[in-house]
Formats: structure tokens, sequence, C-alpha cells
């Protein structure tokens, strides 16, 4: 079994919502000016630009979910809004980690009547083993009711949570004259990665490359480590992501 990470498109994301809803959570790039345009040197591993990724909607619990729930949601939390077309619910952003062969999957709340408490939920699991909410399925045909929760609706840029999206160089042993660089996502501790990678050939220094519409250039290796440069950081955008499984049988 192998999983690939993809870039998602919003586009065909919100359109195909209106369709079949399916289950999204979207993020979104926030601009940053605060960079260094000089040339550093960089190894395999390290972040070449990194900036906070913010959810299109998030709100606070004013009220401890009950313990019939069997989620560890209380007063404070902030939960991250996930769509299926017109439909909207708010779930917890922390992905479980795998632990042996089993998975708790994430717990989203839902307000039908929009009267400022959830009364109901449902349970999907995140479609990364690890680095932020990313929901898939479809919508639940039926809710389990709760004790109503009540919540208020916060900015995103009230959300607590500490994500991002960041252009990494991922040349440990470069071998074949390719330098490579990947999009990286999720938090300090939990960072996972889309699978395919931008590469440019080591003849080809110095080179300009343009991903997630941020600008830098590749000007020379050397001892394992480039020398890089950036010119224009990511603007605001939505971000997301899609995971693909296929299975190879012997």
């Amino acid at each position: 079994m192998k999983n690939r990470i993809f870039i998602l498109s919003i586009g065909l994301m919100w359109h195909s919502a209106s369709i079949a809803n399916p289950l999204s959570s979207v993020w979104y790039v926030q601009p940053i000016e605060d960079f260094s345009t000089e040339r550093s040197w960089f190894s395999g591993g390290e972040f070449v630009l990194k900036q906070r990724l913010t959810p299109n909607g998030a709100v606070e619990l004013i009220e401890d979910a009950p313990k019939k729930l069997k989620a560890k949601l209380v007063v404070g939390d902030h939960l991250v809004l996930a769509t299926a077309g017109s439909l909207k619910a708010f779930c917890e952003h922390n992905v479980h980690p795998e632990k042996l062969f089993s998975r708790k999957a994430q717990t989203c709340l839902v307000d039908q009547n929009n009267d400022g408490k959830f009364e109901s939920y449902f349970r999907r699991f995140n479609q990364t083993k690890k680095g932020m909410l990313v929901l898939g399925g479809k919508w639940p045909k039926k809710l389990k009711p709760i004790t109503p929760i009540g919540y208020k609706e916060i900015t995103p840029d009230e959300f607590n949570g500490n994500y991002f999206v960041a252009i990494e160089r991922r040349n440990f042993f470069n071998i074949y004259g390719k330098e490579n660089f990947q999009i990286a996502f999720g938090s300090e501790a939990s960072v996972d990665r889309i699978t395919s990678s931008i590469s440019i050939s080591s003849n080809e220094l110095p080179k300009e490359v343009t991903i997630l519409g941020a600008s830098l250039t590749a000007h020379e290796e050397k001892d394992g480590k480039m020398s890089i440069s950036v010119q224009r950081a990511m603007p605001r955008q939505p971000f997301g992501v899609s995971v693909t499984t296929s299975y190879r049988f012997y």
C-alpha cells in the first residue's frame, strides 16, 4: 500500500462540494514581509521559507464537552471549520497519532440550528497521519446527538494553532545531479510533505525557481549545502491537500 499526497485544486474542490458533499478543510497561507533576501546556505532537511497557515474559519468552546463524547474538548479549545457544500462542522485540529494498528478519528461538532450551541457530532479519519487537519470522505447521513456545547466564533488570526507550510531543501545525498525542494506542512511536532518534489539539475545553477508563488534562486552547491536567496515570499492563498492510496498485489 502506498500513499501519495498532493496539493488540492481549490477551485475543483469547491465545485465538487456542491455536487457530492465531500468534506474538506481549507487553510490559508499568511503572507510575510520580514524575510531575508540575502544568500544563505541550506543543508538537506532545512526550511528555505516557512509561513503560517490559518484555517478558513474557527470557533472557541465556552463550555466543556460532555464525557459521553469521549473527546478531550474543554473550555478555550479552538476548533477548525470543515465544509461540505453549504454544510459546516468544526473539528478538533490536532491530528491523532497512529498507535500500533489503531488510530483515533477526528471529532467534528455541528450546530444544526445556528443557536450558538453544538448539539450533534460525527467522526472522520484524517487523510494524513500527521501534519494538520485534512478531512476527506462525505458528510455523514446521520449525525449523533450530544448534550449542547456552547461556543463563540473567532477570527482566523485569533486561532491558537501553530501550523505552517514551508519550502524545504531535501537533498541529503546528491548522487544523480538533481537538486530537490519539497513542500512541507504541519506543526513543529508533526510535519508531513507533499509526495512530489520540485527538481532542478545541478548543471542549471544558478536557477530561479517558483514554488507556491514564492520566488527563490538556487545559486550553487558546495559540500552538501546549497546557497539560496529568496526574492518573494508565498502570497496569501488557499492551501489544501489530497491523499490517494494505491495497492500492489503480488
